[in-house]
């Protein structure tokens, strides 16, 4: 199951929903399309069911009513955000955690990042934005450690 979903209601990066009824219509969704989900396993026609971009609320909701506990939550993780909360949340849960976008995420405009860690990056590497990807080719690949990591194997950073 992938957040957003066509109605809009936002992902693990988005603020928590304010309207009740927003928070409700969300509710009634997810329980009937994760009713069906696992009504597949139950029928033999999938062995695991998981979602993408739920933050730890959006878990704990599913969690309440689900009879089968998502084997995988796949969000954007790569070391310029990492969503360590969420991440430890998933392990205590045993829930898997599947990183989308491990690269980094390149932004087209030089300028403060929207990453909210107030960090600087390094010299000559693009600032990350946090907007949805276009591109797998991220900017952790720019680093200049990844490529002494590289150099020391013969490797080009793509493959390190």
């Amino acid at each position: 199951m992938h957040l957003p979903e066509s109605s809009g209601f936002g992902d693990a990066t988005d603020p928590p929903l304010k309207s009740g009824s927003e928070h409700w219509q969300f509710l009634n969704r997810l329980k009937k399309v994760w009713k069906a989900m696992e009504g597949l396993v139950d029928s033999g026609l999938v062995r695991a069911i998981g979602v993408s971009n739920f933050g730890v609320h959006q878990i704990k909701e599913l969690l309440k009513f689900a009879k089968i506990v998502p084997a995988v939550n796949q969000v954007e993780l790569h070391p310029f955000w990492r969503q360590d909360e969420l991440v430890k949340f998933c392990q205590m849960k045993c829930i898997h955690g599947s990183a989308h976008t491990p690269l980094g995420v390149p932004t087209s405009s030089p300028g403060v990042s929207d990453s909210g860690s107030g960090g600087e990056d390094e010299p000559r590497t693009p600032r990350i934005s946090f907007r949805r990807s276009r591109s797998v080719h991220g900017p952790i690949l720019k680093l200049s450690f990844v490529g002494e990591i590289a150099d020391r194997h013969k490797k080009t950073p793509e493959q390190t």
